[in-house]
């Protein structure tokens, strides 16, 4: 968990912000809550918040226009985008964090830690849809791909090169695939994100 509490702004229905609120009570300061997303930018150069969260569940809609305004304004300050939507649905914006609203509260302090870090994060719930699927609904990794990262995932003392019957030079290039996909920035993020969501 953070050593201190973050400050925060979040923006969403009544019952969302009350319930993260709730949920989030030691580890943020909510310092202002916003129902509409037009809002944010404004309120988030006035009150200089430590993150934003941002939640776009059920029929609660979020322009992306408002949310890069948000960025363009304050590079520094992180959104947290609360949905269920795939990865692939907020890649424009590349928001430093994307979790689930079925996550609970350990996963929200991993979150509200590597943001503290300087790092991204991506819920599990959220990234494992990334593997299998793309916002209209197609297959984001190719077969071989998909049978790397799993082998990677389930078996790590297996070589990929010796079961698969491929080159180092191949592997290694189904890895920078699969990292790209996954919107990681580097092979040792695809590592971590392997043990992170290990079954």
């Amino acid at each position: 968990m953070p050593n201190q509490l973050l400050s925060a702004i979040i923006c969403g229905t009544a019952s969302v912000s009350k319930h993260l609120t709730a949920l989030l009570h030691s580890l943020i300061r909510v310092k202002q809550e916003a129902t509409d997303v037009r809002l944010l930018p404004g309120l988030a150069y006035a009150i200089r918040p430590d993150v934003v969260i941002v939640c776009c569940v059920a029929k609660y809609s979020c322009p992306l226009a408002h949310l890069r305004c948000l960025q363009t304004h304050l590079p520094h300050c992180p959104i947290i985008i609360y949905s269920d939507r795939s990865p692939e649905h907020w890649a424009e914006i590349s928001p430093r964090a994307l979790i689930h609203p079925k996550d609970d509260r350990m996963e929200w302090a991993t979150c509200l830690r590597n943001l503290s870090n300087g790092r991204t994060y991506t819920s599990p719930l959220l990234a494992s849809q990334a593997t299998l699927q793309g916002a209209d609904g197609s297959t984001r990794l190719t077969n071989m791909e998909q049978k790397v990262l799993n082998i990677l995932k389930e078996l790590p003392d297996v070589r990929p090169t010796e079961l698969l019957h491929i080159s180092k030079h191949t592997l290694k290039n189904h890895k920078t695939n699969i990292a790209k996909k996954l919107h990681l920035k580097s092979a040792r993020e695809l590592q971590k994100w392997i043990q992170e969501n290990k079954k």
